[in-house]
C-alpha cells in the first residue's frame, strides 16, 4: 500500500535554459509573436483576456492558440489573420499533426463576437481550401443555438469536425488539463455525430 503525498515536480533553471529557451525561440520565430508573449503562463493569458485593453487581448488570444495547440501535439504551419490586423478581436491559425494519419487544425478566435450560424459556415467553406479536417472556434461571447445546429448537421454529412470552446464556460483558462477535458466532450459530441447507422453502405462486421 503506497500511502503519502504525491511528488511534485518542477523544473530546473538549467532545464528552462536548455530545453524550453530554445524551443519557445523557434516557435517564436515561426510564429512571428514575441518571445516574452509565448513566455507567458497560462495564468498571464487569463489575466490579459480578462482585463486587459483589445490590443493585449488579441496578444494573449494568439499565444493561448499557440500554447494550446502546442499542448495538443500540433505543430504551428501559419497564420490567416492577425489579432493585430483585426484590432484584436479575430485570431485565425493552421496548425497541423502529423502521424501515421495526417491532421490539419484550422483554429479561429473570436474575442468580441457572439459565434452565429454565418460564423460557422464562412469557416466551413474557407477548411475547403484549407483542406483541414478539424475546425477549433474559441470565442469569449457564447455560441448560438443555431450555430450549434448547423456545426452537427456538418460533421453528419463530411469528415470535418468542429469542436468549440466557449472562454466564459471554463472556469479556468489557466488550466491546460480542464481545456483538454472540455476538448474531449467537444469530440465525443463529433462522434456521436458521425456514428454509422443501418443506411449507410457498411456491412456489419459481426
Amino acid at each position: 500500500e503506497v500511502t503519502g503525498k504525491p511528488m511534485l515536480v518542477g523544473t530546473t533553471d538549467a532545464f528552462e535554459a536548455d530545453i524550453v529557451k530554445p524551443v519557445l525561440d523557434v516557435l517564436s520565430d515561426r510564429a512571428e509573436i514575441p518571445r516574452d508573449v509565448l513566455r507567458q503562463s497560462f495564468d498571464d493569458i487569463e489575466s490579459t483576456l480578462r482585463t486587459g485593453s483589445a490590443h493585449e487581448q488579441g496578444r494573449a488570444l494568439e499565444a493561448f492558440t499557440i500554447k494550446l495547440g502546442r499542448r495538443l501535439g500540433l505543430d504551428f504551419t501559419g497564420w490567416r489573420l492577425r489579432g493585430n490586423e483585426t484590432g484584436g478581436s479575430e485570431v485565425d491559425v493552421i496548425m497541423e499533426q502529423a502521424g501515421l494519419t495526417h491532421e490539419r487544425w484550422q483554429i479561429q478566435c473570436k474575442r468580441s463576437t457572439r459565434l452565429t450560424l454565418e460564423h460557422v459556415a464562412r469557416e466551413v467553406g474557407v477548411a475547403r481550401t484549407t483542406n483541414a479536417t478539424t475546425i477549433l472556434m474559441l470565442t469569449m461571447e457564447g455560441l448560438s443555438d443555431d450555430a450549434r445546429q448547423f456545426a452537427d448537421r456538418i460533421m453528419q454529412d463530411s469528415n470535418l469536425s468542429l469542436l468549440f470552446i466557449d472562454i466564459d464556460d471554463i472556469s479556468a483558462v489557466s488550466d491546460p488539463e480542464q481545456i483538454r477535458e472540455h476538448l474531449e466532450a467537444e469530440s465525443a459530441r463529433a462522434k456521436r455525430c458521425k456514428q454509422l447507422t443501418a443506411s449507410d453502405p457498411i456491412v456489419d462486421a459481426a
